[in-house]
């Protein structure tokens, strides 16, 4: 048990230094770029839509800071610029343009009825929230994007509802469509719940030609794949992130 226990231990040490090593890559030379945002902070985000290749050049120099936006961003700066990653994990997705199901309006339409509830608490925002949602893990998630301001005791979401509903149409969107234009090198790591239909089998030549070095791992899941399988996804990233440091 010991042995396990330091084993483990060497591993995320190791894995928080390959981190912590892409991010310095990341920010070298965009040292005041960064103050600068700090000082602007996620809170003064305009509220406005822009297309999908816009919103990469505007995280370009904050992608380390970001990645959760999600996967098709990662994969997207991947293949528009490959020297600044070291490597790619993307959670079910795939470099191809995509219609996102029905479930995401359903689910802004709860976050709608939270904020206009102004809620105090997380329980409030759950009870509210399982008219939209059964799993409670996906509904843990969703409102893992709650926030209270410092001014106040009410519940928001840290995004404004408006814009992620106006986005909506264009986040299942890819902005590459030829891989013989651009290919990412580099190790890849694909997870992909089984239940879920946003990577199916017929896209893996796909994948395989933007991301030539790319390993998938099928996980018993549907497309919230770390809320339903938190540990075999995380053991997914630590298996591929040990291989490659």
């Amino acid at each position: 048990m010991a042995a396990n226990a330091v084993s483990t231990a060497n591993t995320q040490i190791k894995i928080l230094n390959y981190l912590v090593k892409s991010l310095l890559e990341a920010m070298d030379g965009q040292t005041s770029a960064m103050e600068e945002l700090k000082k602007e902070h996620a809170n003064q985000i305009k509220a406005r839509t822009t297309t999908f290749t816009e919103q990469i050049e505007t995280l370009k120099v904050r992608l380390a800071l970001t990645a959760k936006r999600g996967a098709k961003v990662a994969m997207t700066v991947a293949l528009q610029s490959p020297q600044k990653l070291s490597a790619l994990i993307s959670v079910d997705n795939a470099p191809a343009d995509a219609v996102l199901k029905s479930d995401f309006a359903r689910y802004i339409q709860g976050m709608r009825e939270i904020e206009d509830a102004k809620v105090t608490k997380n329980s409030e925002a759950d009870m509210i929230m399982t008219a939209y949602e059964d799993n409670p893990n996906v509904r843990q998630f969703l409102l893992t994007n709650l926030i209270r301001r410092p001014d106040s005791k009410v519940l928001q979401f840290r995004i404004p509802l408006h814009t992620l509903a106006l986005s909506l149409d264009k986040m299942g969107d890819f902005p590459f469509k030829n891989p013989e234009h651009v290919q990412f090198t580099g190790p890849a790591l694909f997870i992909r719940g089984t239940k879920s239909h946003y990577v199916a089998d017929e896209m893996l030549p796909v994948i395989g030609r933007f991301f030539p070095r790319f390993e998938l791992c099928d996980i018993d899941a549907g497309h919230w794949v770390m809320s339903e399988q938190y540990h075999a996804c995380i053991d997914a990233v630590i298996n591929f992130l040990t291989k490659e440091v």
